[in-house]
């Protein structure tokens, strides 16, 4: 987690970012719940209705992870039975799903942190000031994609073999749904048509433990996104790929920049364009010189190729791996701000960005929410 997390290697914050930034885009989080849940379960389900929660909606004592996020969605009442629908004083309900990535197993078993999650939950509903705010059905979602293979064993497998019914009553059986990337293999990924574009996802993550990979599929992996419908999702989803990949393939950015160009085809030679073109005007706008005094914040993903060409050689020796995350971890901290009601101008200064690229941040956002 966030703060347990400081002395582990920097590729666990690379798949963390990269999962964070896929779970801040409605569309793609309704389309992994419509994958991962029980199809009986949708129709309770107002998709229209769902938003992501702030983190301290959890318990900040629990420590969120840069991968966990958690949304709400509306229950839709009309797909319940005649006789439940017409209840006296019937009680309404929410649902909300609890992300939680992990590119490694844990040593003991997920119920813990499930069940904090949802105690803490369900101690606010009840302690609601308003009796007609809605109890939560909490629905809490594995998102794994480690190397070694997932044993999805619960503390009541513990004892399920050594005691009988009447003993089992008394442990805990705690539900979650998991999305087991690693035990899919790369053909039952390119099938999984209802996935669409986050097949592109699917496969990185699947293989985000392997630098070789990425140096030699960056194609296969830009198939599954060819198929998106607007322009603005396409070019946010993709520029998180293209970092992620870079990070995981620990290639500088012009030798990754040129496997990108002989890898794309008509549709994402243009986005891919765009992106790079708007990481070297970003990195301009925001005066790639002062990266010897901050460790080149900017780095690699907004225009070291350009750096290159006004003084930031020496940039390279002191501190760029702190600017191989900078731009998706500053896009989200964008999103996240554009949520408050802030203004371009507030969000730019708290961030250190163009306001220039604030405004099209939202207007993107904004896009998408529409279509």
């Amino acid at each position: 987690m966030a703060k347990r997390r400081t002395s582990t290697s920097k590729h666990h914050k690379d798949h963390d970012l990269f999962v964070r930034g896929i779970l801040s885009l409605n569309e793609l989080v309704v389309k992994l719940l419509c994958y991962a849940l029980d199809k009986d379960i949708l129709p309770y389900i107002n998709f229209a209705t769902l938003k992501p929660l702030p983190d301290a909606h959890i318990d900040k004592r629990l420590g969120i992870t840069y991968s966990d996020s958690v949304h709400e969605c509306a229950f839709n009442v009309e797909a319940l039975p005649e006789h439940l629908r017409n209840l006296p004083n019937a009680l309404r309900f929410r649902f909300v799903f609890i992300w939680e990535a992990k590119s490694q197993k844990e040593t003991l078993p997920i119920d813990f942190q499930i069940g904090g999650y949802d105690d803490n939950i369900r101690r606010r509903d009840f302690k609601r000031k308003n009796n007609d705010d809605p109890l939560s059905i909490v629905v809490p979602i594995l998102l794994y994609h480690g190397v070694e293979k997932w044993e999805k064993k619960r503390l009541y497998d513990y004892f399920k073999p050594y005691l009988p019914d009447v003993l089992l009553a008394y442990i805990p059986q705690e539900k979650y749904t998991i999305i087991d990337i690693q035990a899919m293999s790369d053909l039952e990924i390119e099938e999984a048509i209802d996935l669409g574009e986050l097949r592109a996802a699917f496969i990185a993550l699947k293989h985000g433990h392997d630098k070789e990979y990425f140096k030699q599929n960056i194609k296969k992996v830009f198939n599954f996104v060819k198929s998106i419908p607007t322009k603005e999702l396409l070019e946010m989803y993709v520029q998180m790929l293209m970092e992620y990949m870079q990070r995981r393939s620990e290639l500088e950015s012009d030798k990754f920049k040129e496997l990108v160009e002989q890898s794309k085809d008509e549709k994402m030679g243009t986005t891919v364009k765009t992106i790079f073109e708007e990481a070297r005007e970003q990195g301009m706008e925001q005066g790639l010189a002062q990266g010897k005094n901050i460790g080149i914040e900017q780095g690699k993903n907004i225009g070291l190729e350009q750096g290159k060409n006004i003084g930031l050689e020496q940039g390279k020796n002191i501190g760029i791996e702190q600017g191989k995350n900078i731009g998706i971890e500053t896009m989200l901290k964008a999103i996240e701000l554009l949520k408050t009601g802030k203004s371009n101008t507030e969000i730019a200064n708290e961030l250190n960005i163009s306001e220039s690229y604030v405004k099209k941040l939202r207007q993107e956002i904004n896009s998408i929410s529409k279509s």
